[in-house]
């Protein structure tokens, strides 16, 4: 549904995005051809862009009007330290409007015109469970299938927990829908300083409530694009970085730990 009936969003799909000009496209068009009974919103976080990514949002915008929120950073927010769950508690929350919040960062799409009315189906009809993911394919940066899933160790559609993650299962960006109420309520501590938001957040989740996993294939992570996170870490850190980013994961899980008694 779109168009003039965003007046009461029932999903708020969030899209973070930066330099991502040959991929921005991808995505959003993948959000627009979603088929629903209820209206969604898309809130779209350009964090000042060098290339053409902030003009092709605005391209959107002016199609789409009652649809695409954006907000355009003039000055990026990630060099200045504000990123991952700071960056949306300060920018991103207070626009959204949703029962429940659909994750996607600017270069992976989604793949199933049905993954929204799926998740939501799924979350509505049972209300024990605070969210809810699925099985994502890995592709190239044209799109290409590389042959590789992300999913549980143990695959099939079933809960979804803390043991999932400790045997090195995944909580992907593009796969999540969980209720606002996560996105919008201030993180504790050891959620904002772990370096790794996806896994943080995977954490939370299965500590705070019930998840459920999906086991249909959804959407596409897309990898190897420049300058990525995930990029620079397989290709560019070095030692020293890499050995702080495990250190990190190490801390989170034991403010976490801390946290949960």
């Amino acid at each position: 549904m779109l168009g003039s009936e965003i007046m009461n969003p029932l999903v708020s799909i969030v899209c973070i995005t930066y330099n991502h000009e040959k991929y921005i496209r991808d995505a959003i068009e993948s959000f627009l051809m979603q088929e629903t009974d209820f209206p969604f919103e898309i809130i779209i976080h350009d964090d000042a862009s060098t290339d053409n990514t902030a003009e092709i949002i605005r391209e959107y915008k002016k199609k789409y009007p009652n649809i695409i929120k954006p907000i355009y950073q003039k000055v990026n927010q990630f060099s200045k330290g504000v990123k991952g769950n700071i960056r949306t508690t300060k920018f991103i929350s207070p626009l959204i409007q949703g029962k429940y919040v659909a994750t996607c960062e600017g270069d992976d799409y989604w793949i199933d015109k049905k993954k929204l009315q799926k998740q939501v189906d799924f979350l509505e009809n049972n209300e024990e469970y605070i969210a809810c993911l699925h099985r994502v394919k890995v592709v190239d940066i044209e799109g290409n299938f590389t042959g590789e899933y992300l999913e549980p160790k143990e695959f099939g559609s079933r809960d979804y927990t803390i043991n999932d993650i400790i045997k090195g299962g995944f909580m992907h960006v593009s796969s999540r829908m969980y209720h606002s109420r996560f996105y919008k309520e201030r993180y504790p501590e050891w959620v904002n300083i772990s370096h790794h938001g996806d896994n943080s957040t995977a954490l939370l989740l299965t500590l705070e409530g019930k998840v459920y996993f999906l086991e249909e294939t959804m959407s596409a992570r897309r990898i190897g694009v420049e300058n990525s996170i995930m990029t620079n870490f397989r290709t560019k850190f070095n030692k020293e970085q890499l050995i702080d980013h495990y250190i990190n994961s190490i801390d989170t899980v034991i403010m976490a730990n801390m946290y949960y008694n």
